[in-house]
């Protein structure tokens, strides 16, 4: 399967679009295009499934009154890989694993030599051209096990238990800047991280 969108949104207020960047401090009307193409391989068989998909997407967004006018937006991920696969051991015992990869978002830095800027008694982060960075890829590695079981002859129940990112990846997920309050002239770099190893159980109970 390999489906092909390209949606198109015009007339949206910059202000609540571009959080973080040059243009966090000013409000325009503007334009933001998707492009992309989507491609899904799956096979199942009684014992397992497998299953491959890759995203290749384009988000711009559009702003005739700011420099540059285009630019990609804070979404921006152009290619993106997920692979998984489920295993029935038993009937009643299944194991599965999965792997997502895909580049890492965009970001602003502030300008070199140049990181804040004063406008009246407010000092705020003077931005360079917005997003024209990105983060490192982004690697998740799941795994779960499931298994199924008779309470009695009419309560089944289900035991989940699995670890997401069991190879404790460090992946930053947003990084912005703010003013150093200690000297007003340079600036912090803030990196939000994604979770690291989280193992996780449920018990599900039908009757």
């Amino acid at each position: 399967m390999v489906p092909y969108f390209a949606p198109n949104i015009q007339n949206f207020e910059g202000l609540k679009i571009l959080k973080i960047t040059i243009y966090k401090y000013e409000t325009a009307n503007g334009s933001y295009t998707n492009k992309g193409v989507e491609f899904l391989i799956n096979k199942t068989t009684q014992k397992y499934s497998t299953w491959l998909s890759y995203t290749f997407s384009r988000n711009d967004y559009e702003f005739a009154s700011f420099t540059p006018s285009e630019f990609p937006n804070n979404v921006d991920i152009r290619h993106s890989f997920s692979v998984g696969y489920n295993y029935s051991i038993t009937n009643n015992f299944k194991a599965s694993i999965g792997a997502n990869w895909r580049n890492g978002q965009p970001y602003t830095t502030p300008v070199t030599g140049n990181e804040t800027i004063k406008k009246g008694n407010t000092t705020r982060v003077n931005y360079d051209a917005p997003n024209s960075q990105n983060l490192d890829n982004f690697m998740r590695l799941d795994a779960s096990l499931s298994y199924s079981f008779q309470l009695s002859k009419k309560i089944k129940a289900n035991l989940n238990a699995g670890v997401i990112n069991f190879t404790n990846e460090k992946n930053t997920i947003n990084r912005y800047y703010k003013v150093d309050p200690t000297t007003t002239d340079k600036t912090i770099q803030v990196d939000n991280k994604s979770l690291g190893i989280t193992p996780n159980a449920s018990l599900r109970i039908n009757f």
